[in-house]
């Protein structure tokens, strides 16, 4: 178990044309709530998403002392890159690629991805991948490289949600109360 202090996130800037942009987030914002509940850290987020691939969010900020809440949709963890003759690699996947579901199951981040990937071990899975708006298939068996404990697929995630926050001059900490 690792226990983490309460940060409230602190946008520091958003990338252009991300989910975090086009849903209105601003750079100075304090993502305090999610769904009406304290938000406590960053990846509670992914958490959330993980968990409720299918539910909306609204992610309330702090905005210049007033409270808003602001419809989010993070989209489909996107490949930043994709490592060379990996399972990912042979499988024809590229940067940019999204990916929409694992064995018919929709999927909205990369922990998610990542944690089916664990449990699921060296055996196949089918990838639904969004390319340019285009939907398809893939079938992978994910591997362990050498010397490594966990199997892999072998890309690398693109910035979460476009969101960098600040995590030196502001970072908020925060004591809830048990």
């Amino acid at each position: 178990i690792r226990i983490a202090p309460a940060e409230v996130p602190i946008i520091a800037k958003l990338q252009p044309g991300s989910p975090a942009a086009k849903s209105g987030l601003r750079p100075n914002d304090s993502i305090i709530e999610l769904n009406g509940k304290p938000l406590y850290n960053i990846l509670n987020i992914d958490d959330f998403l993980r968990d409720h691939p299918n539910e909306p969010i609204t992610l309330t900020v702090l905005r210049k002392g007033a409270r808003i809440p602001i419809p989010f949709d993070p989209g489909y963890p996107a490949i930043g890159a994709v490592v060379k003759d990996s399972p990912a690699a042979r499988a024809g996947l590229r940067a940019g690629d999204a990916i929409v579901a694992i064995d018919g199951q929709p999927i909205k981040s990369a922990t998610a991805v990542s944690n089916f990937i664990k449990k699921r071990g060296e055996h196949p899975f089918a990838i639904t991948i969004d390319r340019d708006g285009k939907r398809f298939d893939v079938s992978l068996t994910p591997e362990r490289p050498q010397g490594d404990t966990l199997p892999r697929i072998g890309v690398e995630w693109e910035q979460d949600y476009g969101i960098m926050l600040d995590a030196y001059g502001r970072m908020k900490i925060s004591h809830p109360t048990p």
